[in-house]
């Protein structure tokens, strides 16, 4: 569940509900991200906001190691079920905002798929850049 308002944890109340409600998005998104940023096997992902997965799978099939950062602790747990058959995906309870990563700088991209919106306007954008080498 992605942040920034006090409506941010609406979705976090009904997990399964959302997933299954929830908007999938068409592979040529994801085909042109891989072209325009270099996605696949061996990327490293932070991903803010991942909600229960949906953007998340899409990431891990193409090879992605994901870091999914969700401050709802139901849509996390909704998420980390979804997702239990992806390896390489970690699903963190946390507020993007406030969270401190391993190392700073350890990822190739964050990607934020439908959250962006709901965080912070004065800190997403440097946020987003420190957790980027």
């Amino acid at each position: 569940m992605c942040e920034g308002s006090d409506l941010r944890l609406s979705f976090d109340r009904v997990p399964d509900l959302y997933h299954r409600a929830r908007t999938r998005y068409p592979s040529a998104l994801w085909d042109r991200l891989a072209e325009v940023t270099g996605l696949g096997v061996g990327t490293t992902v932070l991903e803010p906001g991942p909600a229960s997965g949906v953007a998340t799978e899409e990431l891990a099939r193409r090879g992605a190691s994901v870091t999914a950062v969700e401050l709802g602790p139901n849509l996390a747990e909704a998420a980390r079920r979804n997702l239990a058959a992806w390896p390489d995906v970690e699903v963190v309870q946390a507020s993007f905002d406030t969270w401190v990563p391993p190392a700073w700088g350890a990822f190739d991209l964050v990607v934020a798929a439908s959250c962006w919106h709901w965080m912070d306007p004065a800190t997403k954008y440097e946020r987003a850049a420190r957790h980027l080498p």
